[in-house]
């Protein structure tokens, strides 16, 4: 009998051993859960402050600018924020380097480089600047010009967490746009971009719009 009651309260000692243990696994675990959502949630917040928000801050400011453009007044206004017509067409091609730069920066980087929504949308807008039938003009990129514009103004410096992607001021763009030895003057859609913008020629509602 003795030995039936001291098995039984054995039993009982690894039951309860068991059940502690298992609730001990549980609560560890949901506490390891929760902290890793957390985490989660903090590294999202983090991209997103790094890459994600600059990417449509730039979006915006490219598609703002391509309604001023096709409105009279707005372009009035573009021109005469400037001393010259030529800074003025350069701050649109900054714009659209700068868009090309934090494109492709997500792409690597950002929490939707593998999102079927935005690598479609991006595609359509890359597609609408490489192409112009019948022939490539002003504010036509091939996409090697594209990435080319992107990596111009791209930089990276110190950040909290290392190493972390900026674009460059525009002033320094508009000084490298205005010598005639830099790859920025020597390339022809830069060049006939900058002259239609200069004339407020070469920019058709249609194509801004596709």
């Amino acid at each position: 009998m003795a030995d039936k009651k001291s098995a039984s309260v054995e039993w009982a000692q690894l039951v309860f051993a068991v059940v502690a243990g298992v609730f001990t696994a549980e609560w560890a675990l949901q506490t390891w859960t929760s902290q890793q959502h957390k985490d989660l949630e903090r590294e999202r917040a983090r991209l997103d402050a790094l890459y994600i928000n600059p990417f449509i801050l730039a979006a915006d400011q490219l598609r703002s600018r391509f309604d001023n453009l096709l409105d009279r007044d707005g372009r009035t206004v573009i021109n005469a924020h400037y001393n010259n017509l030529q800074d003025g067409a350069a701050d649109t091609v900054f714009l659209i380097a700068q868009y090309f730069a934090w494109e492709r920066i997500i792409y690597r980087y950002g929490p939707y480089a593998h999102d079927p929504t935005v690598i479609d949308d991006t595609k359509k807008i890359r597609d609408m600047f490489a192409k112009e039938p019948p022939a490539c003009g002003a504010f036509c990129f091939f996409r090697t010009e594209q990435k080319g514009l992107g990596h111009f103004v791209t930089i990276r410096g110190p950040g909290e967490d290392g190493a972390e992607f900026a674009i460059e001021n525009f002033f320094t763009f508009a000084r490298e746009i205005e010598n005639a030895s830099g790859p920025l003057s020597a390339s022809k859609a830069v060049r006939a971009t900058m002259d239609a913008l200069e004339n407020l020629k070469g920019l058709t509602q249609s194509r801004v719009r596709a």
